[in-house]
């Protein structure tokens, strides 16, 4: 027996009891389909791994011109240490501001980070740290924002010299440097923190340390939560810097309403109230982030 159905080009033969493709001459079609598919993919990661390079190279010009223009400039033209600290902290924010603009550019990333312009000044920030530069995402988006530095940075020259001219926290362990934090936000500085303390690692669940919680209590100051949503992998925990992911990354900052921490304080101790503040904020960011699908 056989029967064919014509003439619609999705039609098929059947012949006894094989059925088969009308038109087997469409499979070389797909088969080319698919091979141009995966060309382009490898094309356009090769470009992308090439802008890659070629922005981090740039950061490293941008580097050198710090150290070569701005820190003389800086200490030539601002006597006091408050207008060195304003002006060298401005002078991160034009620099990061152009490396992330640059990077969007080159199509090396998506970016949405307008979310950021709710949040206040003397605000603490505290964040998820899924990628190597999600401080750059504060730092060139949220004008005078103080980060909190890893000691071994001040040895870096890229970055070493802009860390010390702009006064940024030194991640000291210890109660010194909460303090040190609490000091700042009472002075009225944008404070960046993220409980992590380190990237997060690819499948693995969040674990938030307690310094953000310690300050936000002895500070008595409602921590903003902000959630960088990101698909993708860029420069993640165990990636490799000259090398770009398979698919163009894409990050969305989420700025959510202040923790009421009254709730918390009511437990009269600073410690057990830190205790249930990182609990919460754990819970929240991993809600948040589950709902958002992010990695």
């Amino acid at each position: 027996m056989s029967v064919v159905f014509s003439p619609d080009k999705h039609a098929t033969a059947v012949t006894g009891d094989t059925v088969a493709p009308a038109r087997a001459s469409d499979r070389p079609h797909r088969a080319a389909r698919r091979a141009r598919r995966i060309a382009a993919a490898w094309i356009d990661r090769a470009l992308r791994t090439v802008g890659q390079v070629v922005l981090f190279m740039g950061f490293g010009l941008l580097g050198l011109f710090y150290i070569a223009a701005v820190v003389p400039w800086v200490l030539l033209s601002r006597r006091d240490a408050a207008g060195r600290r304003e002006a060298a902290r401005d002078w991160s924010y034009r620099l990061l501001k152009l490396t992330i603009d640059a990077g969007c550019a080159l199509r090396l990333i998506t970016l949405d980070a307008r979310d950021l312009d709710r949040v206040p000044a003397g605000a603490l920030i505290v964040a998820n740290h899924p990628t190597l530069i999600d401080a750059f995402f504060f730092m060139g988006r949220v004008r005078g924002v103080v980060p909190i530095a890893k000691r071994a940075l001040l040895g870096n020259w890229t970055v070493g010299p802009a860390i010390r001219l702009s006064d940024y926290v030194i991640n000291d362990a210890g109660l010194a440097m909460v303090e040190d934090c609490v000091t700042r936000l009472d002075a009225g500085e944008t404070l960046l923190v993220f409980p992590e303390g380190t990237r997060t690692v690819a499948g693995q669940p969040l674990a938030l340390r307690r310094g953000a919680a310690q300050i936000a209590v002895r500070a008595r100051r409602a921590p903003v939560p902000v959630t960088i949503r990101a698909t993708g992998s860029l420069l993640a925990k165990g990636g490799r810097w000259w090398l770009a992911p398979a698919q163009r990354p894409s990050f969305t900052l989420v700025a959510h309403a202040p923790v009421d921490i009254e709730p918390f304080l009511a437990a009269g101790s600073t410690a057990v109230a830190a205790r249930q503040l990182t609990d919460h904020l754990q819970q929240f960011f991993a809600r948040e982030l589950a709902r958002s699908g992010a990695a």
